[in-house]
């Protein structure tokens, strides 16, 4: 009896020893693992804030993420015309409102609009499943708002073609400009206060030909300012007024816009 008496007593303070050891085991395998949770959440805030790159006018910045790189305003305008290096698919571009995107040369150009303004920090488009160059290397956004040009006499038109369609401030060129314009006045229709009939440049045909065949240049506007619209714009974009400064059968000084 005294026997296992004194073994017991020997034995027992073993016990609560061994289970402090265990658990400052489990304390530190939490700790660490708690710490490794909070530098890989660390490491991700420092790689998204350093991923916050603008472009060189200063006018969008974008961010990279799992889903892929996502271009941001810096600048409040209602459209916006960003130039890449290199052939990004046109279905890789996602955006909401009006979006076309073209290619001169190898280059890619990504063009943007709505309706209202977007504003500082407003996501404009995302790349996504592209795997080349994302970073601008040229941005345009025009001031808002643009605004109609007052030198075109809209009770005529459209009574005397030729007209450079999509040239709405009449500056002789079809560009960001014009688009700002156009989304201003997209999805309107006659009677409405948005609506403007120079912008309403569908249906339309080249009807002109000579040095106006490559323009879509006589309208018959329909009373609504809509996608068949905004093709006609896209088709025009970047085109100049051919006639200016040189008469020409084609062109008589009393036909131009």
């Amino acid at each position: 009896m005294k026997t296992e008496s004194l073994h017991c007593f020997l034995t027992i303070p073993h016990h609560p020893e061994g289970m402090e050891v265990e658990e400052m085991k489990r304390g530190l395998y939490v700790y660490a693992v708690l710490l490794c949770i909070f530098l890989l959440l660390t490491s991700s805030c420092i790689k998204n804030k350093e991923s916050k790159t603008y472009d060189e006018e200063g006018l969008l910045y974008y961010t990279e993420n799992g889903e892929g790189y996502h271009y941001y305003a810096n600048a409040r305008s209602n459209a916006v015309e960003a130039w890449f290096h290199g052939i990004i698919p046109e279905t890789a571009v996602k955006s909401e409102g009006l979006r076309f995107v073209d290619y001169v040369m190898e280059k890619t150009r990504i063009v943007i609009g709505r309706t209202e303004p977007f504003t500082k920090d407003s996501l404009l488009f995302s790349i996504t499943g592209y795997n080349g160059n994302k970073k601008p290397y040229k941005t345009y956004m025009p001031d808002y708002p643009a605004s109609l040009s007052g030198k075109r006499d809209n009770t005529n038109y459209p009574n005397d073609p030729p007209y450079l369609l999509g040239d709405f401030n009449d500056d002789l060129i079809v560009n960001l400009i014009d688009f700002s314009i156009f989304v201003s006045h997209y999805q309107s229709s006659a009677g409405q206060g948005g609506y403007n009939v120079v912008c309403d440049i569908s249906p339309a045909v080249n009807a002109v030909g000579g040095i106006w065949s490559e323009i879509i240049d006589t309208p018959y506007p329909d009373g609504n300012v809509n996608l068949m619209d905004f093709s006609n714009f896209v088709k025009n974009y970047q085109k100049t007024h051919p006639g200016e400064g040189a008469d020409s059968p084609d062109n008589p000084p009393g036909n131009r816009p």
